[in-house]
């Protein structure tokens, strides 16, 4: 028996800077907090999360939503500015297809809707940092600041693998000999099983 959940969550809470080297107090410290495809990591480096098509994101310094956006062009106003002392919270809602935000265990709401299944999008966080601060980023080895996550539902890695196949998250070519179906499923159930120990 596997524990799955419908939401994919993690958490950034920023510190100030224990020696602060950024005398100039009209530059503003930015932390963009959001999510990427996996593809993105192959992309130049030095983007805060949304600039481009790869990647979602909320920038802290405007409260702005970003993606596919450029540096200067944001997508629309979410939130209040956020930075040092703030827990910002990111989550892909696999049920509807939507990406929201927390901040300070409040939720925000949902800011984006994506095309297609997550799974297939692959997406990971993403933290773009152009500050001092010091960032703390939980994944979900330590109890969140927000409390309303869905509950988790136990079940099988069979029954999970049945479910990604009948989605079409992972695509598998049969192989040559043999009942290509079980043999698929049986695949599936080998990377669900490592994905699972990994954690």
């Amino acid at each position: 028996t596997v524990i799955v959940s419908p939401v994919s969550y993690y958490e950034v809470t920023l510190r100030p800077a224990e020696h602060p080297r950024w005398t100039n107090a009209n530059v503003k410290q930015c932390v963009s907090v959001g999510v990427c495809l996996r593809s993105w990591k192959q992309r130049p480096r030095g983007q805060q999360a949304g600039w481009c098509k790869y990647s979602w994101g909320l920038h802290g310094d405007d409260g702005n939503l970003f993606h596919g956006s450029g540096m200067h062009h944001s997508v629309e106003a979410f939130s209040r500015p956020f930075g040092a002392g703030d827990t910002i919270g990111c989550g892909v809602n696999y049920q509807n297809n939507t990406i929201f935000y927390t901040l300070n265990g409040q939720l925000l709401g949902e800011a984006f809707s994506l095309h297609g299944p997550p799974f297939r999008r692959r997406l990971i966080p993403m933290i773009g940092l152009d500050t001092e601060w010091s960032v703390k980023i939980n994944l979900g080895r330590e109890e969140f600041v927000y409390h309303g996550l869905p509950p988790y539902s136990p079940t099988t890695l069979a029954k999970l693998a049945d479910y990604t196949i009948a989605q079409g998250w992972i695509r598998t070519a049969p192989p040559a000999r043999g009942d290509g179906k079980i043999a698929i499923r049986g695949s599936i159930i080998r990377r669900l099983m490592a994905a699972t120990v990994q954690q």
